[in-house]
């Protein structure tokens, strides 16, 4: 690596964007957005032109710190403090970005990655002061959020860039959040509820083994506690389970926990 230009004015930067003609997007933590275009050739970054977009310079109307680059299925929005933000070429400008929604209601996007077929993979936020960012998939303009138990595996996830790799059924996703870096599968996320069921593999009554047919039993009683053993599906951790024990006469629910491996138990 080597230095091509020096910009002492840019102080922290938090994020940078590369157009496909070679203009590069620079977002800083407390300078707002810079704009850095190659010079004429042959030496296109010995004289290259920096502008600046701030509140100061009038070109930027929200705040400018912790600034996100976010490629999007609209080109890409910068992401300063209160709300995303696209350039207008003709006003020379970043207006508000107000296309991306949810059920009508306007939402912030965050720390999005390019995927599959135009769609983006991130984070969108309804209310930045008072909600912490859900994770999903935007699709076009519209935002699919993720199951609640990953929200919940996930708990809460930083802006920053993400990285997308593979495509379908093969798409990895990996995410910062707050407590660490996170490998999502998102073809899990799409898989239909399954029905299964367990399997009775041992029965003991009365201190005794007994036989496991396929009819009603009747014990005296015992002051030795009836015993079974049981297989069933192996499920991994993190599955969403849900189990009923007898659902024609009641519907105990047991779900598990989306941090821990999923636990069945049988009712008395």
């Amino acid at each position: 690596m080597r230095e091509v230009r020096h910009f002492p004015a840019l102080g922290q930067v938090r994020t940078v964007h590369v157009d496909a003609d070679g203009t590069v997007w620079v977002g800083t933590y407390s300078r707002g957005i810079h704009r850095v275009q190659p010079g004429p050739a042959p030496a296109l970054w010995a004289e290259p032109i920096d502008t600046t977009f701030d509140q100061a310079h009038g070109n930027l109307a929200s705040g400018s710190d912790s600034v996100y680059a976010v490629p999007t299925s609209l080109g890409p929005l910068l992401h300063p403090e209160r709300g995303d933000v696209r350039f207008d070429p003709i006003a020379q400008r970043f207006i508000p970005e107000t296309h991306f929604q949810q059920a009508g209601q306007l939402i912030s996007a965050l720390g999005m990655g390019d995927a599959a077929d135009g769609d983006a993979w991130g984070s969108a936020n309804f209310s930045e002061a008072e909600s912490l960012p859900l994770y999903g998939r935007f699709r076009g303009t519209a935002f699919e959020p993720a199951p609640t138990p990953v929200q919940e595996s996930l708990g809460p996830i930083d802006g920053g860039p993400l990285l997308i790799e593979g495509a379908g059924a093969d798409e990895i996703v990996w995410l910062k959040t707050i407590e660490g870096l996170i490998r999502l599968r998102p073809a899990a996320l799409v898989a239909k509820p399954a029905a299964w069921s367990t399997q009775l593999t041992h029965f003991e009554a009365a201190g005794l083994d007994q036989p496991l047919a396929a009819a009603s039993a009747r014990f005296r009683y015992s002051r030795q506690p009836y015993a079974f053993a049981f297989q069933t599906a192996h499920l991994a951790p993190g599955a969403h389970v849900e189990y009923n024990s007898n659902p024609a006469i009641r519907s105990p629910s047991i779900r598990s926990n989306p941090r821990s491996p999923p636990r069945a138990a049988p009712s008395s």
